[in-house]
């Protein structure tokens, strides 16, 4: 129960980021493409992409600690 507690928390945070965000964390952690094959899907540099996903993840941390 708590893992689907967990599960629905971090869907629900998820969707909640602005989709520039939400591709490169589902590139990234869902479908395990390297920083280079995202840059490469995206057309973004790759400098784009690692600070994308470093605000992405934090704000993900951010939404998931007000959770708890």
């Amino acid at each position: 129960m708590i893992a689907k507690a967990e599960q629905e928390a971090v869907r629900a945070a998820l969707a909640d980021l602005p989709e520039h965000y939400r591709e490169i964390v589902v590139l990234r952690e869902f479908e395990d493409m390297s920083y280079q094959e995202i840059a490469e899907v995206t057309q973004l540099p790759i400098g784009t992409v690692m600070s994308r996903l470093s605000r992405a993840r934090r704000a993900l941390r951010e939404a998931l600690i007000g959770e708890w």
